[in-house]
């Protein structure tokens, strides 16, 4: 495997990508003079309404699906080569599956917007994780090609989650809070990348490799 032309792809690929960042970009403060920061009395009341409304649970709730989701994409990456070191299958099969992958939550992102309108989005929040589950169980089961069957319910499972929970975040706390919601998401994320795989790896390591991809 030529680890550097592979390096190669991902660096051009992120060079094209700063033109549409650049072009995407918001202007400088804009996000700050229309929502100015609040004081400490006003954030305080916010907190204690949302309590009393129920918005606080439902927050954490959705910062742990999308953490878990993220996580779960790093276990796929990382416990794909092992299954396919167990499944007699090759690396360029493996790369393909994963390009698979990601054309699948492409596809499916292009119909989130209607998806969401027609059936809401906790009910396509829910198929979507179902979905991201009966990938990772169908993967020891299958092998060579079927494994594509596995790669669509994980591209869909583990696509659209992502940018629904996003949403969902940013309605659930006030304009002037976001910033730090955001932060509080990715300090998740990170917490769950370092944690799911750690305890992926000691399951697989005492109930074999079929019992992580279930756990």
């Amino acid at each position: 495997i030529n680890s550097v032309a592979g390096l190669t792809v991902a660096l051009l690929f992120g060079l094209m990508a700063l033109p549409a960042a650049w072009i995407l970009r918001e202007a400088k403060g804009a996000h700050a003079l229309k929502h100015p920061p609040r004081n400490r009395l006003e954030r305080k009341a916010d907190g204690v309404a949302r309590k009393q409304t129920g918005q606080t649970k439902g927050t954490w709730a959705v910062m742990l699906t999308s953490a878990i989701v993220v996580a779960a994409q790093d276990v796929l990456i990382t416990f794909l080569p092992v299954w396919a070191v167990s499944k007699s299958v090759s690396a360029n099969t493996v790369a393909v599956l994963l390009a698979s992958r990601a054309v699948f939550t492409l596809f499916i992102r292009l119909f989130s917007t209607r998806l969401v309108a027609q059936f809401g989005r906790k009910a396509v929040l829910i198929s979507s994780i179902v979905s991201g589950c009966l990938g990772f169980i169908s993967l020891p089961f299958v092998g060579g090609p079927p494994s594509f069957i596995s790669m669509f319910f994980l591209g869909i499972g583990l696509g659209i989650a992502q940018p629904i929970t996003l949403v969902m975040l940013m309605d659930q706390v006030d304009p002037s809070s976001r910033g730090a919601a955001l932060g509080l998401r990715m300090f998740g994320h990170r917490l769950g990348q370092l944690a799911l795989p750690l305890a992926m790896g000691g399951v697989a390591n005492l109930g074999g490799l079929n019992l992580s991809w279930w756990s």
